[in-house]
């Protein structure tokens, strides 16, 4: 074999025996890849995660963007003086807020009495050693926290153009108008179920908030976790029936044909209209039934949101609740008192009952909802804000400025005193009177006696303005043997004809929180309105 075949051998010998990747060379590569692919499905999940918070937050600011229009332009035209009431009522829930929730905590049980599972929600382990029931878990009611919502309600008359937004027995629209308008803001009661076959008029209120055994996810599924919650707007078109030749008191509708139809609305009974001694608050009050030419038809009532017009207008309105009290009716209040009905989706089949109910849905997902009021109801002192008057009915007791709150004496800066249900309102874990939000009565020291005739104190009940808030140095306490808010109390302040000349709120400042269902966002979001009501 000469010199160039050994040459070549070699040289082929060379080329089979190329090197290669080792089996630790192999896996080594194996793990880089996988790191690189986790780093970006990693990067692409957070990108996920921004963008569905991002868009989470974009509809829940478009929303209230909304809600706050709505509430301007009604309060703005809202009738104080002269209208039948202008109501607030406050209350505080308990309520998980979502599934997730229910599922962290410790001690909540699906089958508690009412009592027990008010408590165990508003327990939270918060030093981290899996008990609920520790020194400081317990969540006073009076604070507004994730498991702690507040469920206002505020009813009042406006005057200002505006048309139905619902239909009649065989119309999804009508083209009947106003310029006065009944409005009611709150939580809507929303159905068990969804029925194909009928509409349903019972519904549930939000949480646990109804008497009896507590409500679970499977006895409330639509209204049990605080982000299912809807606040509703019922806007009901004030009119006063015509009297025809043949005695049917009526509303027409001319948008359809020359001759008008007749529309269905919420009446006042005939009968209690001629009696003397009547002393119901029909259309207002919850029961009222429908009618189109004025012989009452109590099967279809005002509470389930079917129609939206009622045959009355501000000023008889007034006449109405003035007459009850002629009657000896203390309490009429009470009868006005109540929530809608309502549903964020139509029921199927598709029908005019079923579209009208989805109407006073006005912001979805509302985990708060709280109506505070300001107005001159005492003299103070312009050096400390100490109370030097008290409103006595005639028009004495006050200063002719707003009431305020004077926390630095050096510098004497004055900020708006708020009144309501009480609330912590600078953070500091205390709910007390000169610095948070509280019952007119407490910055007063106790319940004023009026000198008018006939007035009574616009914060309701009996001997008991406040419904199981019984006065305390400091709401923000509470313990296992001390309760500063009892369950179920609740903060109504009603102004209406048996309030006399006791003066009314000038401004009102309503504190409303978002939250998202598919937890989105880390929590919910708050917004803060502030609005001057006309004097």
């Amino acid at each position: 074999m000469n010199a160039i075949t050994q040459h070549t051998v070699y040289l082929n010998r060379q080329r089979r025996a190329r090197w290669a990747f080792t089996l630790t060379e192999v896996m080594i590569s194996i793990a880089l890849v996988l790191v690189i692919i986790l780093g970006v499905n990693q990067v692409f999940a957070l990108a996920n995660k921004a963008i569905s918070g991002g868009m989470a937050l974009s509809e829940i600011n478009r929303n209230t963007r909304n809600a706050q229009s709505v509430l301007y332009n009604d309060l703005t035209h809202a009738e104080i003086d002269r209208a039948p009431f202008f109501f607030i009522k406050s209350e505080s829930l308990a309520a998980l807020r979502n599934r997730e929730d229910q599922l962290s905590d410790h001690d909540y049980v699906p089958t508690d009495t009412l009592a027990n599972a008010d408590l165990h929600i508003r327990t939270i382990d918060r030093n981290g050693n899996g008990v609920d029931t520790d020194a400081g878990d317990i969540t006073p009611r009076a604070f507004l926290t994730p498991r702690t919502h507040r469920a206002d309600q505020l009813m009042f008359f406006t005057r200002t153009l505006a048309r139905r937004q619902t239909g009649d027995v065989n119309s999804y629209t009508t083209g009947v108008g106003s310029s006065e308008q009944y409005v009611c803001y709150g939580h809507l009661r929303k159905p068990d179920l969804i029925n194909t076959a009928q509409i349903i008029k019972a519904g549930r209120l939000p949480g646990i908030g109804t008497a009896g055994t507590a409500q679970t996810a499977s006895s409330n599924p639509y209204n049990f976790f605080a982000t299912d919650w809807v606040l509703g707007r019922n806007c009901f078109i004030l009119r006063q029936p015509e009297v025809t030749q043949t005695g049917d008191h009526v509303i027409r509708d001319f948008s359809s044909n020359t001759n008008g139809t007749n529309v269905v609305y919420v009446a006042r009974s005939l009968d209690a209209d001629t009696d003397p001694a009547s002393t119901s608050t029909a259309p207002f009050s919850q029961g009222s039934g429908v009618t189109t030419t004025g012989t009452v038809d109590t099967t279809q009532q005002t509470q389930w949101s079917y129609y939206d017009v009622m045959g009355i207008n501000i000023d008889r309105g007034r006449g109405v609740i003035q007459k009850a009290l002629a009657n000896g009716s203390t309490t009429w209040f009470n009868n006005v008192d109540f929530r809608f009905n309502g549903f964020p989706t139509p029921t199927r089949p598709l029908s005019r009952e079923g579209v009208s109910r989805t109407v006073p849905c006005f912001v979805n997902h509302c985990t708060q909802f709280v109506v505070e009021f300001a107005g001159d109801f005492l003299a103070q002192s312009p050096d400390t804000g100490a109370v030097t008057g008290v409103t006595n009915g005639t028009g004495g007791g006050t200063d002719g400025q707003i009431d305020y709150i004077i926390a630095d004496p050096t510098t004497k800066k004055r900020t708006i005193r708020w009144y309501g249900f009480p609330r912590d309102v600078n953070g500091d874990g205390k709910i007390v009177n000169g610095t948070d939000v509280v019952p007119v009565r407490d910055a007063i020291g106790s319940v004023p006696v009026l000198a008018s005739a006939g007035a009574v104190w616009f914060e309701r009940d009996i001997n008991n303005p406040i419904t199981g808030i019984p006065m305390k140095p400091d709401y923000g306490i509470e313990t296992s043997s001390v309760v500063a808010v009892a369950r179920g109390a609740q903060y109504r302040a009603v102004w209406g004809p048996d309030t006399g000349s006791l003066p009314r709120p000038k401004m009102i400042r309503i504190v409303m929180a978002i939250d998202d269902p598919a937890a989105r966002i880390g929590g919910e979001q708050t917004f803060e309105f502030i609005i001057e009501l006309p004097q």
